[in-house]
């Protein structure tokens, strides 16, 4: 029948999207105690890019980051044989993330609530920082990932 009417093919989709993938240099992380309104990440930010230009670029890594449904996942370049070096930031402890515009069009930041075993379960709130490849990639890093975290609540 679909050759009578010209279909030749049936039309098709992907169930699971491939996970989006970027290279970045991570640059570190540091507390901080705001996850809201604007302004609340230039300081932590500040302090992690004045670090990086202090040290010349020595104390960060590269990582490979991953979007995911279930948050950030990042997972170091540099394989070593016995350590399996993953991450996982979950998408009900991230607070808050940008674009630091100011400070340099590159810089990806989010703001992540950590769980502190040792003193009793409480949550830490530590502002993390990577350099993207290029403006694009950091912009689309918020955009991608703010969609995943929309999904995922919608979802829920």
């Amino acid at each position: 029948m679909n050759r009578l009417l010209g279909n030749k093919r049936r039309a098709s989709f992907d169930v699971n999207q491939r996970p989006s993938i970027f290279k970045v240099y991570y640059l570190g992380n540091v507390a901080t105690s705001l996850t809201r309104g604007e302004g609340c990440a230039d300081r932590p930010a500040k302090i992690l890019w004045d670090m990086h230009v202090k040290n010349q670029g020595r104390l960060g890594r590269k990582l490979r980051l991953t979007i995911t449904n279930g948050g950030l996942q990042a997972e170091s370049c540099t394989k070593m044989p016995t350590t399996n070096d993953i991450t996982l930031y979950c998408t009900n402890r991230i607070a808050y993330y940008l674009v630091a515009s100011k400070l340099n069009p590159k810089m990806f930041i989010w703001i992540y609530r950590h769980a502190n075993i040792r003193s009793g379960l409480t949550t830490e709130l530590r502002c993390h920082a990577c350099l993207c490849s290029s403006e694009d990639d950091a912009k689309c890093l918020v955009d991608l990932l703010h969609h995943r975290l929309q999904d995922s609540l919608r979802e829920y």
